[in-house]
């Protein structure tokens, strides 16, 4: 028996007899008490070189400076780390003036769901003089910074190449499908042309393990190069668990803040499967926020990784769309394998990446982004909505097997990562 919660639901699953049952959950590292406090200490870390602890980002100004804010960055870090960092700027730079300071957000702050939160910060920002700006791919003027070695253009905003000082503000949470190289594509999102970020979303691995490894992936590669490039000084960053919540702060080089999230997760959110199970259930932990139909992404592609072809995968929600309190997906891989499954969710994506970017930039009163409309795919159309006890479904999928059968519970489907070895 295993209690198994999902959203606000908790569902009491009794396993078959011959079922034998493996949790899968890292343990994970607990939530930051004190944000102002680890910024401070995130300045004056050791590992930075010694023209940047201490004095990042206080160091002389002699022009313009351009922050940019990624789309994932939360309210609780951002409200933390923007007005410190403003604060130190003009103590360092008194001839500063905040009309030569740029805040530049990509347009997830029209769409987020927590757009007015952040627009009352940057209305205080705003007050204080400096420019917010809104980036826009299509649109905006772009500055030609070059061609990376493996042929990206790298085209970004003008507002960002003419600036003395370039600061990043992120928050990286590793996205199941696209690993850590989620967060170079949101930098790209936020600051730079549509054919540089679909150049880098076409480099973009076809296994979700092998996008949490960092060495030799060309999307790592590329955005290394291309922040050499563009000269970004730097950046801040709050390193989220796989349930949001902040258990570092980060600064320092923008590629080197990416890859010690990596090297955090690896430690302590990795989970290793050395034999592929025949049934996977997979629930969403409590009070989760977000669109269903994305954690039904999260967990088939979490159960994807550790089934056997031909197995099957029980997701559990408390969704009442359309089918009843509890929806159980039953995704058969003998209709499509596992690698199929990932490889679909990646054309998906790409599809809707700087594709959707172009659609909502020049049909933006008609277009419709949200992800209830992008998973009309086949990968959704061959999983079966029912509404049923979870022990009686794992009852009914048992009589298949005449021996022994290997359960894997998967209790955080939306934040489980399952390194290569």
């Amino acid at each position: 028996m295993y209690s198994l919660q999902s959203g606000n639901r908790q569902h009491i699953i009794d396993f078959p007899e011959h079922a034998e049952v493996e949790i899968l959950k890292a343990e994970g590292l607990p939530a930051l008490a004190d944000l102002k406090a680890a910024l401070a200490a995130a300045f004056n870390n050791p590992v930075f070189d010694s023209g940047f602890r201490g004095t990042f980002p206080s160091r002389a100004v002699s022009g313009r400076v351009a922050f940019v804010v990624t789309e994932t960055v939360t309210p609780e870090v951002l409200e933390v780390a923007l007005p410190i960092i403003l604060e130190r700027l003009f103590q360092a730079n008194a001839d500063l003036k905040p009309s030569a300071v740029t805040i530049i957000v990509g347009d997830w702050l029209k769409r987020s769901n927590r757009a007015d939160r952040f627009k009352k910060l940057f209305q205080t920002v705003n007050a204080s003089g400096c420019r917010v700006i809104v980036h826009d791919p299509i649109l905006q003027t772009m500055v030609e910074m070059g061609v990376t070695n493996r042929g990206t253009p790298v085209r970004v905003n003008s507002e960002l190449a003419n600036a003395d000082l370039k600061i990043v503000l992120d928050r990286i949470k590793p996205c199941p499908l696209f690993g850590f190289v989620e967060s170079p594509l949101r930098l790209a999102r936020c600051c730079m042309s549509i054919d540089s970020i679909e150049s880098l979303e076409a480099m973009v691995l076809p296994s979700a393990g092998e996008n949490c490894r960092l060495d030799r992936h060309p999307v790592f590669d590329e955005i290394r190069e291309i922040i050499h490039m563009v000269g970004i000084d730097g950046g801040v960053a709050g390193i989220s668990s796989p349930t949001g919540e902040t258990i570092r702060i980060v600064a320092g080089e923008p590629s080197m803040i990416i890859r010690q999230a990596a090297s955090l997760y690896r430690r302590h959110y990795r989970i290793s499967v050395s034999t592929p199970f025949d049934i996977a259930v997979v629930g969403f932990g409590p009070q989760r926020t977000d669109p269903f139909l994305e954690l039904v992404q999260s967990g088939l592609l979490a159960a994807a990784q550790v089934l056997v072809d031909g197995g099957h995968v029980l997701i559990v929600g408390d969704d009442t769309r359309g089918v009843g309190t509890d929806i159980f997906f039953d995704y058969i891989c003998h209709s499509l394998s596992p690698a199929a499954l990932i490889d679909g969710f990646i054309k998906l994506r790409n599809q809707a990446g700087a594709g959707g970017l172009k659609q909502s930039n020049q049909q933006a009163a008609a277009a419709d982004r949200s992800l209830e409309k992008i998973f009309g795919m086949e990968v959704i159309r061959r999983c079966q909505f029912r509404a049923a006890d979870p022990s009686a479904v794992l009852a009914e999928w048992a009589d298949e097997y005449e021996d022994r059968i290997r359960i894997a519970v998967i209790p955080e489907g939306h934040g489980s990562f399952f390194y290569p070895d």
